[in-house]
């Protein structure tokens, strides 16, 4: 445990270095080195390197060591299992990105857990409180986390008020037994230019309790995010309304908050979650700060999301079924109306659904969803400039373990109902839909 108390200050500076990019041409089964869009010249031999899965299951991401570096090319051991489609096209005027994402996990300042944390998932953690303040660049934080207990993640801006000026930036967090890095009841703090792998519970928290405002989350790269079983939930209530968590683990997500004040969530990569959601935003998950003001100024734009996959069928089988894991972007209900919220230029491709969309209050404007099981689910909501693609012309093969996971066989858009929420209709506005079965 590094505790940050009052009047503390926690400062971790390590090398500058290319913090994650994506693919330019395609690797086969077997290949052993990769193009990449940037220059990897910070890289060395010996360093850990993890790509992204090519398809549905989140799974496939898989970790080399690197053996070369020149240039934009990087040569690594062990072989790759599966392949990548490095796919670009433009669709209805709109770019459709499809590159696989490659992120480093190695540092040359590293915080980890014991040796033995994995026989009980019982990691380090650190905590910053009121009165301290925390500035990390460079950091591998790995082992770290304790499942099952609240308040024990990775890094944790701990009822800290306004931290204006703290920071996590170009750091890589793997490996974790619970979370990544989580922003409760903190204000303005930023999270930028991160890797996130092998995390379980939600990965990026930038709102835990709802009464965060001015949080920057930006430039992140989150990977293999996993629900946890409900026995190692750290919030569970005895409601089955909301499937036994108060923060729904049930449903984890790359990036998870309940608060709208002012965040600026841009230019994100969710690239696998198993059994959750990519992005979550979650105005429907009991928080007794919110107090039906959600708050304004949100902007949420160019995130994407991809192999999103749902395995199991478990949650609320009151509103919420199993049908509420394996989206890419997930809106719950429960804005005041106060507010309106545009999400906009969101990508999504290779999940189970491309969107779901429930609120009133939310607008997602000028985005592309493709190759998804199903493209948007909308409830209430406005689709406004959303193009939907069943079939791209990435010709990448629907994997093995997503069988039941193909290209264009269900709605491009599903119109829903719901008996909670509002009785508005959706709204949708110059929609296309494009090579749907």
């Amino acid at each position: 445990f590094i505790g940050v108390a009052n009047g503390g200050a926690l400062e971790l500076y390590g090398e500058p270095r290319l913090a994650w990019t994506q693919l330019t041409s395609n690797a086969d089964i077997g290949a052993t080195s990769l193009t990449l869009k940037d220059s990897a010249s910070t890289w060395r031999t010996g360093d850990k390197i993890v790509v992204a899965p090519g398809g549905f299951d989140p799974r496939e991401a898989e970790v080399v060591t690197v053996r070369g570096v020149s240039g934009s090319n990087v040569t690594f051991a062990p072989a790759l299992k599966y392949a990548r489609v490095a796919h670009m096209e433009t669709v209805e005027g709109k770019l459709l990105d499809e590159r696989p994402s490659v992120g480093l996990l190695s540092r040359n300042i590293v915080v980890r857990g014991a040796d033995d944390s994995d026989a009980n998932a019982f990691g380090g953690h650190i905590m910053v409180m009121a009165g301290g303040s925390a500035r990390a660049s460079g950091v591998e934080l790995t082992k770290m986390g304790q499942r099952g207990r609240f308040g024990r993640y990775p890094l944790h801006w701990h009822l800290a008020g306004d931290r204006r000026g703290d920071y996590l930036m170009g750091s890589a967090i793997h490996d974790s037994f619970q979370r990544a890095a989580v922003v409760h009841s903190t204000s303005n703090v930023l999270i930028d230019g991160n890797v996130a792998y092998n995390i379980s519970n939600h990965a990026f928290v930038w709102a835990e309790d709802g009464d965060e405002a001015g949080v920057v989350m930006t430039r992140n790269l989150a990977m293999l995010v996993r629900s946890p079983e409900e026995k190692d939930f750290a919030f569970p209530i005895q409601n089955p309304f909301f499937a036994n968590s108060s923060q729904a683990e049930q449903r984890s997500a790359a990036f998870w908050g309940r608060s709208f004040k002012r965040h600026v969530i841009r230019g994100n990569v969710s690239a696998g979650v198993l059994n959750g959601s990519g992005f979550f935003l979650d105005l429907f998950s009991p928080a007794a700060k919110l107090g039906g003001d959600e708050g304004g100024g949100l902007i949420f734009e160019g995130n994407t999301a991809h192999a999103t996959y749902k395995e199991r069928a478990i949650g609320n089988q009151i509103n919420y079924p199993e049908a509420t894991q394996g989206h890419g972007l997930m809106v719950t209900t429960g804005t005041s109306g106060k507010y309106q919220h545009v999400l906009s230029g969101y990508t999504g491709f290779h999940n189970t659904n491309g969107a779901w969309l429930e609120d009133r209050s939310i607008t997602l404007k000028n985005s592309i969803v493709a190759d998804n099981g199903l493209g948007v689910i909308v409830h209430r909501s406005v689709l406004d400039g959303v193009t939907v693609v069943g079939k791209s012309a990435n010709t990448a093969p629907t994997l093995s373990v997503s069988a039941s996971v193909t290209f264009g066989v269900t709605a491009g858009i599903d119109v829903g109902g719901s008996n909670h929420g509002g009785k508005r209709a959706p709204l949708i506005l110059n929609a296309t839909i494009v090579n749907q079965d």
